[in-house]
């Protein structure tokens, strides 16, 4: 089956976080009919192609899971399942059209066209990554105590994400999820308290003076590249269950996106700024600022051979600053298009996907023989 085709039967098979199975065994069975290579690590996917020249290896790296649905009602064509995968006007719908099975499609038909890769070939399809990133992590760790880790001279690895082939990321800041609790005493609403007594009350000083301080950190730790730290309160919510009723408990969630001065610092700026009105109770994501310098091997590589394209920073984060962790030269470059992720009637271009195997053949000539 071609690129399209197979794209369209990956959408069909559900896999949502923690529940990509059917998906590892589709691959695994098109790995065994096709005669790829393919072992299991963990919970992820991986095909290792002996190349010419052993000294390096190219690492391509796309994640296996999907965010959820969402409101059914609201998609089109359907999302996953028998029907899924429509083509309508030049676009494929369904859910992990573009994030990120677009990528893992192309990267299937680019592991099964190659023979006798020029340099040594890796295709790793990770489960997690929406929700933590433990797939890439635990490919890593394995992959660096291998025979083949320590032979190379040199490993760069393309992560399929969308960019619309429009624009290579090159880095990205970091994340962290922060859960801030307060504490007061309980009573009936009608009476009259002191404001420092109250669960309530404390998050919202803590929060404002938060928020205060925040103003002053987006300046003191800009990076150049990178750009500012930002913040923002995703929820808000009390234990109290009736609306006359003083709660005792307040808790509030953060997304804070950092810096590399920031990041390292941020868990106790944020105790010193909250500290007499709320706690930390829980601290997820904390995933590390990534950048790739310019004069980077597969940054030159991709200047010289696709010079319209645009080079930035994304928004959000991906497994990209593991890579850079293990000192792995890493670009994200991927046919998805990231307008129209996470959402209902998320979908592809035909056109991109017809395009990103030679265009991701193009870098893997020119890596091998730098």
């Amino acid at each position: 089956m071609d690129t399209i085709q197979l794209l369209q039967k990956l959408i069909q098979i559900p896999s949502f976080s923690g529940n990509e199975k059917k998906l590892i065994n589709f691959i695994v069975d098109y790995c065994n009919d096709t005669d790829l290579p393919v072992k299991i690590q963990n919970n992820n996917v991986i095909i290792y192609l002996h190349g010419k020249n052993k000294s390096k290896a190219l690492i391509f790296n796309a994640h296996m899971d999907t965010v959820s649905v969402g409101n059914r009602s609201k998609w089109k064509y359907p999302p996953i399942g028998r029907k899924a995968g429509k083509i309508v006007n030049g676009k494929i719908y369904g859910l992990g059209a573009s994030d990120d099975k677009a990528a893992i499609a192309s990267m299937m038909v680019l592991a099964k066209s190659v023979n006798n890769p020029p340099c040594d070939l890796w295709f790793t399809f990770v489960c997690s990554e929406e929700t933590d990133g433990s797939g890439t992590a635990q490919f890593l760790q394995w992959f660096k105590k291998t025979k083949y880790y320590l032979s190379y001279k040199h490993i760069a690895a393309i992560i399929g994400e969308p960019t619309n082939l429009t624009n290579i990321e090159i880095g990205h800041r970091g994340n962290a999820f922060i859960k801030l609790t307060s504490y007061g005493i309980t009573g009936h609403g009608a009476k009259t308290y002191s404001r420092s007594d109250l669960a309530v009350e404390k998050m919202l000083k803590a929060l404002n003076g938060l928020q205060k301080v925040f103003s002053v950190w987006k300046k003191k730790y800009k990076h150049t590249t990178l750009g500012e730290p930002n913040m923002n309160i995703t929820r808000l919510y009390t234990s109290g269950e009736f609306i006359n009723t003083l709660p005792d408990k307040c808790w509030a969630t953060l997304d804070i996106r950092t810096t590399p001065g920031l990041h390292k610092n941020l868990e106790n700026l944020l105790r010193e700024t909250i500290g007499k009105y709320a706690e930390i109770s829980g601290m997820k994501g904390n995933a590390s600022p990534g950048l790739i310098e310019g004069n980077s091997m597969i940054i030159k590589i991709c200047r010289k051979i696709l010079p319209k394209v645009h080079f930035s920073i994304s928004l959000g984060s991906t497994d990209f600053s593991q890579f850079v962790q293990s000192g792995i030269d890493v670009i994200v470059l991927g046919p998805g298009d990231k307008k129209v992720i996470h959402k209902e009637n998320e979908y592809v271009y035909v056109s991109k996907i017809k395009k990103v195997v030679g265009l991701y053949k193009k870098i893997l000539s020119a890596y091998s023989t730098v």
